[in-house]
């Protein structure tokens, strides 16, 4: 299945959820379930966008080796996640 990363303005996070290519995520609450993570302070209905990079276009994450700012393969939006 792809992965698509998800952006929140309201938190500045993104986030890497795998689901299949019919599916689209529009708030943190869906992102959250989707990624089996925490949401936090933020809400649910919180808009979140589909961003556009290397995960959505090669199935994998290029320079996403687990560093700081990783957790079980997502991305949280701290180092270089997107190099």
């Amino acid at each position: 299945m792809p992965r698509y990363d998800y952006f929140c303005p309201a938190n500045d996070r993104t986030v890497e959820v795998t689901h299949s290519i019919s599916v689209t995520l529009r708030t943190w609450g869906e992102v959250c379930d989707a990624a089996s993570i925490q949401r936090g302070k933020t809400p649910a209905s919180a808009k979140v966008r589909r961003m556009i990079g290397p995960g959505m276009l090669l199935g994998t994450r290029q320079g996403a080796g687990g560093g700081a700012g990783h957790a079980g393969g997502r991305c949280c939006g701290v180092g270089g996640c997107h190099g």
